[in-house]
């Protein structure tokens, strides 16, 4: 399965497997939840930590630079 663009739900039948890729904008800590009823009080709840690194500002800057 692939879908480009903006994901605001995904459902999968039983035993069904997808794959979620993107490319993260700024760092930070960020929840996720399940929005089926009952289903985020169940624990369906988990959090990506997205981590700012050295390369990333080197190569920010090196863009900034060349679109000045």
């Amino acid at each position: 399965m692939e879908i480009k663009g903006s994901i605001d739900e995904l459902e999968l039948k039983p035993g069904a497997v997808a794959e979620w890729v993107f490319v993260p904008m700024k760092s930070g800590t960020y929840n996720l939840r399940c929005t089926v009823a009952g289903h985020t009080e169940a624990g369906m709840v988990g959090k990506i930590a997205l981590a700012k690194l050295a390369e990333e500002d080197r190569l920010l800057n090196s863009f900034n630079t060349l679109t000045a």
